[in-house]
C-alpha cells in the first residue's frame, strides 16, 4: 500500500482515496425465506395442489425453492410439475446422469408440463427420489426460470435440468404422477419464496 506520511494542509492524502476506494458498501435492502406451504401426504396420492391465496410475483419474491422427498409406486410412474394456469411455452434442456457419471442429452420443447424424472432416473423397481428446484420470475421477459435437480436414492441415478415457463406469475404448483401411478404416504412438498421487503 502507498501512504502519505507527512500530511500537508488542503491536499487530499492518498491514503484517504484508498481507504475510500475500499470503504464498505450501503448494506442491501433485507430479505427472508417465507415457508409458502408443506405438505406430508398421509396417505397415497395422485397429484397435489399447491394454491396461494393470490398469484406469487416477481414484486414480493426474488427467488423461489422447492423440494419434494418421497417415493413413487412401482407402476414406473413419472413425476411431473406445473407452476401456473396460465404457463405456456414450456421448454428445458439438461441430461439423465447414470450412476457412472456418463450423461444422456435431455430436452422437452413446448411440452406444457415439466417431468421431475424419468423413466431412466426413476424405473419400476427403484422409486425413492428427491428433488431440488429453484427459480425466479422475470417480470420483463414475462417468463419463469429455473433449474432443477432429480436425484434417484436406489439407483443413485440423476437428471438436471434448466427450463423456462411463459408465465408472469404463479397462480398454482401442481405436481402429478404420469399413468395410474401415485407418491406414496410420507412423500412431502415445500415451497419458500425468498420475500423483498
Amino acid at each position: 500500500m502507498y501512504y502519505v506520511k507527512e500530511k500537508k494542509e488542503g491536499r487530499i492524502e492518498l491514503g484517504d482515496c484508498i481507504q475510500g476506494a475500499f470503504a464498505k458498501a450501503a448494506a442491501a435492502t433485507s430479505a427472508s425465506f417465507e415457508l409458502l406451504d408443506y405438505e406430508d401426504f398421509s396417505a397415497d396420492a395422485a397429484d397435489y395442489t399447491f394454491t396461494p391465496s393470490s398469484a406469487l410475483t416477481a414484486d414480493d419474491y426474488g427467488e423461489f425453492l422447492i423440494a419434494i422427498a418421497g417415493k413413487t409406486d412401482a407402476v414406473n410412474a413419472i413425476p411431473t410439475i406445473i407452476f401456473s394456469d396460465s404457463a405456456s411455452n414450456v421448454y428445458y434442456t439438461g441430461a439423465t446422469i447414470a450412476s457412472n457419471g456418463v450423461r444422456t442429452a435431455l430436452t422437452g420443447s413446448d411440452t406444457g408440463i415439466i417431468n421431475i424424472a424419468n423413466a431412466t432416473t426413476i424405473s419400476t423397481a427403484e422409486t425413492q427420489f428427491q428433488a431440488f428446484i429453484s427459480l425466479a420470475i422475470n417480470p420483463i421477459a414475462g417468463y419463469i426460470t429455473g433449474n432443477m435437480e432429480s436425484f434417484n436414492i436406489d439407483s443413485i441415478r440423476s437428471e438436471k435440468k434448466f427450463f423456462e415457463v411463459q408465465a408472469s406469475d404463479i397462480d398454482k404448483v401442481e405436481i402429478n404422477m404420469t399413468s395410474t401411478g401415485k407418491f406414496k404416504a410420507d412423500t412431502r412438498f415445500a415451497m419458500w419464496g425468498l420475500k423483498n421487503t
